[in-house]
């Protein structure tokens, strides 16, 4: 992901940069979510797990994915129905989100279609000190371009 890059150079520590590649989506989502996986193929997904460390302390979690379709349209319906809340997602990295005890809500949730290719990104925080909003609104901004 070429946000890892971006937070670094604006200052974040980035703990851990684990990357999976999952080959079923169906096993890999909840809710209305993996109904559409179910019935529209997709050709990859991709999920990161990020603990970013603010320079002035306080640290979020960030998880992502990236779903690649074969078509524009499939990936438009996509987006759309995960950026309405409580339709279900795509599951984040069981072991690491055992590791951070993050709850991820949506509320601090942003995505983008790039073509076939869509992204959603959630940000948490992650022990100690709560992190403003502008933090986690960088992290998002900086994950996104």
């Amino acid at each position: 992901m070429r946000a890892v890059a971006r937070w670094k150079a604006r200052g974040y520590r980035v703990e851990v940069e684990e990357r999976r590649q999952v080959g079923a989506c169906g096993a890999t989502a909840y809710g209305t979510v993996k109904r559409f996986f179910a019935s529209h193929p997709r050709r990859t997904l991709h999920r990161f797990l990020d603990d970013l460390h603010k320079p002035r302390g306080g640290s979020v979690v960030v998880a992502a994915s990236t779903v690649d379709m074969p078509d524009v349209e499939p990936a438009d319906q996509f987006t759309d129905l995960v950026d309405a809340h409580g339709t279900g997602n795509v599951l984040v990295l069981p072991e690491e989100f055992q590791t951070y005890r993050v709850r991820f809500t949506g509320h601090r949730y942003d995505s983008w279609l790039e073509d076939t290719l869509a992204t959603h990104i959630q940000v948490e925080p992650a022990g100690g000190r709560e992190p403003g909003l502008f933090t986690t609104t960088e992290v998002m901004r900086l994950a996104r371009w």
